[in-house]
């Protein structure tokens, strides 16, 4: 088989006429493969048409297999592969014959499936380095906006242990409590431009008083009781998005999977970029959900901290034009 399977690559690079080795993308397939049988063909020249087919057809396979742009891909193609090696190992070809057909539609079929996966995976990759261009424009060209200043007296929700700020730095602790505590500061940006903001939040210590003690960034706020929550649970693994109205949770309670957290003690990177009535929202600089049109209640931005966390807060700032 491993001599066939040889054969089968070389039948291919002769019908096809690719490049030499692997593309990094899905070649575009070949015309369908057809049965050269005529009527009046005996059975022995049916066998060697149907022969020839599963030769060709199984180089495809093969050669395909090696550009697998997911499990599924290639689970359906080693299937096939699996198929083709059964129907020769039957010997019985011409009396199967009309199984060929199906089998070559289900190869199709994969991989016409597989590229227009690839393809939308590329346009969302295209997507995504656009949209971080215009963001590393804003702030290059943009004014850094600190959120955190010392002339700057913050609306402080709850009890804080410990609270400690300066220009661009905000050091807290939170003990036992019933619900969260927050700190904000009134910023200068304006909410109907366009803004990028990000902050580096450290847990510095954590004590289990909560099942799911999250830290996160406050923005749009009033500086009172209505504003959005954008924050990090370590526990069940998300970023989780709230937004208040009157000191109530709204209905926009929403949790995205997240794969990997950066090490706590380390630091995880939250960012909200604003593009016309467009919200982007990253963890460590990948994206990792979007809104659109959300109501920015005021200029207030700050932190959101559960019971029983120590954090410390750097890069918190906003970018604008």
């Amino acid at each position: 088989m491993k001599k066939l399977k040889v054969l089968f690559i070389l039948i291919l690079l002769c019908l096809i006429g690719f490049e030499d080795g692997w593309s990094q993308t899905i070649p575009e397939l070949p015309p369908p493969l057809t049965l050269e049988v005529n009527d009046e063909d005996g059975y022995e020249a049916v066998e060697i048409a149907a022969l020839n087919f599963v030769i060709r057809l199984s180089g495809l396979v093969y050669y395909y297999r090696h550009y697998a742009v997911d499990e599924q891909m290639e689970r359906e193609l080693t299937q096939l592969e699996s198929d083709l090696e059964q129907f020769l190992a039957q010997g019985n070809l011409v009396g199967n014959i009309s199984r060929l057909p199906v089998i070559q539609n289900r190869f199709r079929i994969a991989v016409l499936n597989s590229i227009q996966y690839q393809n939308a995976r590329m346009e969302e990759a295209e997507k995504t380095k656009n949209l971080f261009e215009r963001i590393n424009d804003l702030k290059k060209s943009g004014d850094q906006i600190p959120v955190v200043r010392n002339n700057k007296s913050p609306m402080i929700k709850n009890i804080f242990d410990e609270i400690s700020y300066g220009d661009g730095r905000l050091e807290v602790k939170t003990g036992r409590s019933e619900t969260f505590s927050s700190i904000q500061f009134n910023t200068d940006y304006l909410r109907t431009a366009d803004f990028y903001l990000e902050a580096l939040i450290q847990v510095k210590e954590y004590q289990p008083l909560t099942w799911d003690p999250s830290p996160g960034i406050i923005f749009g706020s009033d500086n009172a009781e209505n504003y959005h929550v954008m924050k990090v649970n370590f526990i069940d693994k998300s970023i989780d998005f709230l937004t208040y109205n009157f000191g109530s949770l709204s209905e926009n309670d929403y949790r995205f999977p997240v794969q990997r957290f950066n090490n706590p003690r380390t630091g995880n990177e939250l960012a909200v970029y604003k593009e016309r009535g467009t919200y982007y929202f990253f963890l460590n600089q990948e994206l990792m959900f979007e809104a659109d049109d959300l109501a920015l209640y005021g200029h207030g931005i700050g932190l959101y901290v559960d019971s029983g966390l120590s954090l410390s807060v750097s890069n918190f700032h906003i970018y604008q034009q």
